[in-house]
């Protein structure tokens, strides 16, 4: 008897081979799918952050660059006009000054203002005084234009305002409306709320999305990314908005020739809002990754074990004794060592048949010559059973016959209770007869019968 090694008759677990292979192909397609999954969900916001920081500082220094030519633009003509404003400015002068926004031009005589250009509405609502400062500054740095921070004109409306002492030693002013920093703010709109704002050099609101923050100049000195701008820096940085109510993240920069700040901030929850749309749209590839990842693992499976399972079915049909034909390959493409696989099978399956019907023929000729041996046999046994039980010479049963039959028969009758008789009849001169008859001759031997 074959005996199995001890660790394979002790073995319980039964092994599914396809199950392996979709678990392992599949497997093996998931980890790249995962990581990637995983690794936009992690670095998506990050990603965002990263994204916002260079597209909103550079936003932040495409607009103060504009700003810096509107600022060189507007001192170099204000610095020429200015010369030739002793007397009345001519309408193509005056109309070069309106395109920079210019409202107003005035000289101060005596210590009271001669317009030369716009109405006396565009003076400063505090009069000359709020210019004070600046004036000030236009001695000290004689022939250079000085831009104030806003002040307010007549209307409380905010406005920017000029000063510059010529080369005779007038002063004179200038009021600047800020259309053009209104229109370079809106502008700017990204997102849901992304937007721009421009402070002058104290921090005040020259242009804003919420018109009222610019009509009354809101201060915004406090906050993060303008006390940076205040200091000149360039940068991005996250803080919280008093205005929008909620945290944001801006990207920064300033107007050198001025000191006017540019921020462009966006709420953060708009970043977390995409990162989490990426997330989602990550988690939706990473899904239809893995359901094509183990739709080709079980493809591959089948495309596997396709040829395999053919022979279990034909190897099992050949135990059975089941006809078996060729097994034709159920791909074109397969694998070199499952191709050979198959052929050898055929080869094998066609020499098993034939040594099953060489065999079954042999066992039919040997079927036949036991037949026959025992149909001697039982003819045998019936003469040694006749010759055992009869006389040779008269072919009567013998005694050992009538033993036998006659304990039969007693052993009946004691089962029974019945009784019975025995009759012997002694023929004489019986042997001296057939031996007479024996010793005549054939012809002889005839007649007396």
């Amino acid at each position: 008897m074959l005996q199995l090694p001890s660790k394979i008759r002790r073995s319980r677990v039964t092994l599914d081979l396809p199950k392996i292979l979709f678990g392992s192909f599949t497997f093996v397609a998931m980890v790249p799918v995962l990581f990637l999954g995983i690794w936009v969900q992690q670095n998506a916001l990050k990603a965002e952050v990263q994204a916002v920081e260079d597209k909103h500082l550079l936003l932040a220094k495409n607009i103060s660059g504009a700003l810096s030519r509107y600022a060189t633009d507007l001192t170099a003509t204000f610095e020429e006009k200015s010369e030739q404003a002793t007397t009345k400015l001519s309408a193509s002068e005056t109309a070069l000054l309106t395109t920079l926004n210019v409202r107003m031009v005035a000289v101060i005589q005596n210590g009271q203002p001669v317009l030369k250009m716009g109405q006396a509405e565009f003076l400063p609502e505090q009069g000359l005084a709020a210019l004070a400062d600046e004036g000030t500054a236009a001695f000290r740095a004689l022939h250079q234009v000085r831009i104030s921070p806003i002040i307010f004109n007549q209307h409380h409306e905010p406005m920017i305002y000029l000063c510059r002492v010529t080369m005779d030693g007038t002063i004179v002013i200038g009021a600047v409306s800020p259309e053009y920093f209104r229109q370079v703010q809106q502008s700017i709109a990204f997102g849901k709320l992304g937007h721009a704002v421009i402070v002058d050099q104290m921090g005040q609101t020259i242009a804003h999305p919420k018109a009222d923050l610019a009509k009354t100049a809101k201060d915004l000195s406090g906050l993060k990314p303008v006390q940076a701008m205040l200091a000149r820096q360039t940068g991005v940085t996250q803080f919280y908005s008093p205005a929008m109510q909620m945290p944001m993240i801006a990207g920064y920069s300033f107007v050198p020739e001025t000191g006017w700040g540019v921020m462009v901030p966006q709420p953060y929850a708009e970043l977390e809002e995409r990162a989490n749309q990426t997330r989602t749209i990550a988690l939706l590839v990473s899904a239809i990754g893995l359901l094509l990842a183990a739709l080709l693992s079980w493809k591959l499976t089948q495309y596997i074990l396709g040829p395999i399972n053919l022979l279990i079915r034909a190897s099992r049909q050949l135990a059975a004794g089941q006809p078996v034909g060729t097994l034709a390959l159920p791909n074109r493409y397969l694998p070199g060592e499952i191709r050979e696989l198959l052929q050898s099978f055929n080869q094998m399956t066609t020499e098993v048949v034939q040594t099953r019907e060489n065999l079954q023929e042999k066992v039919a000729e040997r079927t036949q010559e036991l037949v026959q041996e025992a149909e001697v046999r039982q003819q045998l046994q019936h003469q040694l059973l006749q010759m055992a039980t009869h006389d040779a010479l008269t072919g009567l049963p013998n005694r050992r016959l009538l033993t036998e039959q006659l304990q039969h028969t007693i052993d009946r009758l004691t089962r029974s209770a019945e009784s019975a008789a025995l009759l012997f009849i002694d023929l004489d001169g019986f042997n001296s007869m057939f031996k007479f008859l024996g010793d005549c001759p054939i012809n002889e031997t005839r007649s007396w019968f």
